[in-house]
């Protein structure tokens, strides 16, 4: 209200600020889109394990051109081998998943323990004209076991009908998904890694030109996204100055603009400290100079006398 003492940064008027809001939440979920348009851009320079496991060969060195969908790498999972066997169809029906599987090694005739993992649900007929189903075995792999090794298996005292290789329980070939030049080889031969590590990094000219562009939409959408929350900003209207409110022209309900020339809201005078302007004789002005003392009078106030400083002399 008109006589009211307020601090710099007090809160004069709130505005309401509801189109802006919008267009904050607008400004938010385009700034998401473009980041996240930018990380998968810049992601394309590298080529990811798709699983987990041991890189058993990389197929690029660095400095290789590479086409998009070529082979860069084979990762595999050894830490358990797969064993898939025939079993007689009527025995290999009341199997289950998660049952104990004795496995015996063909050669050295060890003997491992197996879990079943699966079993076919249709029976088929097998060379020797049997009814089987396919029953595949998750062995635990100690590092001694590989695809060269063959074995047969017993589950419920139920023997395999042959002998099979094991088969790794997870192996795939990475590729490139797009074309360029190799920069860097990001794990070696033999490294184990999880799924989503970073094999080989890959640059060229128009993947550098795609993560350019995808940069300067990001910082497009950072910077309307910082606009539009200072213009939230501005909603909130506080006194740029500690002072004393002299006149106030808007009162709450009334619509304001934002529009060059139009009406201000409330007047502040900092009543703490005055400044005047007087005019001196030029054969006087000579003798002034800034930081003076001055002695200053008022015909309203009799008998008293003020002390001000000289701030500035005109040229």
């Amino acid at each position: 209200e008109e006589g009211d003492i307020v601090e710099e940064g007090t809160v004069l008027y709130t505005v309401d600020s509801s189109d802006a809001t919008t267009k904050v939440e607008q400004a938010a979920i385009t700034l998401q889109q473009a980041q996240r348009s930018y990380d998968k851009t810049a992601d394309r320079q590298y080529v990811r394990a798709e699983v987990a496991g041991v890189v058993s060969s990389l197929k690029v060195n660095k400095g290789d051109e590479v086409k998009s969908g070529q082979e860069v790498a084979v990762v595999r999972d050894s830490s358990k081998m797969n064993l898939v066997l025939e079993f007689p169809a009527a025995d290999a029906a009341n199997f289950s998943v998660g049952q104990t599987a004795e496995v015996t090694l063909d050669g050295t005739f060890e003997a491992v323990s197996g879990t079943v993992r699966s079993v076919s649900g249709a029976d088929a007929l097998s060379s020797g004209n049997l009814l089987v189903r396919t029953v595949t075995i998750a062995v635990n792999n100690t590092g001694s076991l590989t695809t060269a090794q063959a074995a047969t298996a017993s589950v419920n005292g139920v023997s395999a009908l042959a002998s099979a290789k094991f088969s790794y329980q997870n192996e795939q070939t990475i590729t490139a998904s797009t074309g360029g030049t190799v920069t860097a080889l990001c794990v070696k031969e033999g490294s184990s890694v999880s799924a989503d590590t970073a094999l080989v990094r890959i640059s060229g000219k128009e993947l550098t030109k795609q993560v350019q562009n995808a940069s300067d939409n990001l910082r497009s959408a950072q910077m309307s996204m910082e606009d539009t929350e200072d213009q939230l900003n501005s909603y909130t209207i506080t006194s740029p100055i500690s002072g004393t409110v002299i006149s106030k022209e808007v009162k709450a309900g009334d619509t304001v603009s934002n529009t060059a020339g139009s009406t201000s809201l409330c007047t502040i005078y900092d009543l703490s400290y005055l400044e005047m302007v007087i005019n001196v004789d030029e054969l006087q002005i000579s003798s002034l100079s800034v930081g003076q003392k001055v002695q200053i009078t008022a015909d309203a106030v009799q008998d008293k006398n003020y002390v001000g400083t000289v701030t500035r002399v005109s040229m």
